[in-house]
């Protein structure tokens, strides 16, 4: 909650002053901390009445049940309300459980990254029985689900293109470890969540972590590459790569001299 934003990108900063929360203290943060865990107990007893139902109707064990989120809320993390314009783990780690008798065990856990609706629409798919399309992103949860290995890589990239105050574009790779998010008009940031777990720190900007910070852009720029991200073109990779022959081969005006 005392996060002073140093260091951070400014609009952080400024994204305080539209919810008035600039000067707000803690003791003023409680009483919505109290309503917002009110809606979760209200949502978890509706989920309840949910599960009750397939029971009632003796269809459980053969339903899929996935509960999850589009997105959680900072509600007073780093001193923040809603959740545009950042890429915090409040936000953007969020909840998928899955009941699924006789397949996924109950009280598993698993730790692969998922980009859960991405994946999603390929996994529900399968589990019912239809055909695939061709050009979808995402990749099937199904082996996960039924707790068997999967090859998967161990980091998950995520996208922000704006909201309701305006336009605004982020990308953001978190690896089990760190996590970067590329501004393309202000500094980016860098948290090592290994030591800092709150993301209080910002290391983009220190240059004891420029070969880190180097190979996650790399990454990055692997994945907009993939995914026909319309950030990929050769001022975005030259910027992110400072490799001129990389640059070359995204789309642009290259092959003339500069």
């Amino acid at each position: 909650f005392d996060d002073n934003l140093e260091g951070k990108p400014a609009v952080q900063r400024i994204k305080r002053r539209p919810w008035g929360t600039e000067t707000m203290s803690w003791e003023d943060w409680q009483p919505l901390q109290a309503h917002y865990y009110g809606e979760i107990s209200l949502i978890d007893a509706q989920v309840g009445r949910l599960l009750d139902h397939l029971d009632a109707l003796n269809i459980a064990d053969n339903t899929v049940v996935i509960y999850t989120s589009d997105h959680g809320d900072t509600m007073g993390a780093h001193k923040i309300w809603n959740k545009d314009y950042t890429m915090y783990d409040e936000i953007y780690n969020v909840p998928f459980i899955v009941r699924w008798p006789n397949n996924t065990p109950q009280n598993s856990r698993n730790d692969t990254y998922i980009h859960h609706f991405i994946d999603l629409t390929p996994t529900l798919l399968e589990i019912a029985g239809c055909e695939v399309p061709e050009g979808l992103h995402g990749q099937t949860m199904l082996p996960l689900f039924k707790h068997e290995t999967q090859d998967r890589p161990r980091e998950a990239f995520c996208e922000f293109h704006g909201c309701h105050m305006g336009l605004y574009t982020m990308r953001m790779l978190q690896t089990d470890r760190w996590k970067y998010v590329f501004h393309t008009n202000d500094i980016d940031e860098l948290y090592d969540h290994k030591n800092d777990p709150h993301e209080m720190t910002n290391l983009a900007e220190n240059d004891e972590y420029k070969n880190t910070l180097k190979d996650l852009r790399l990454k990055m720029v692997d994945w907009l590459a993939k995914t026909n991200d319309h950030l990929y073109n050769e001022w975005i990779v030259y910027f992110l790569t400072d490799d001129l022959k990389r640059a070359a081969k995204a789309p642009g005006r290259m092959n003339t001299p500069w």
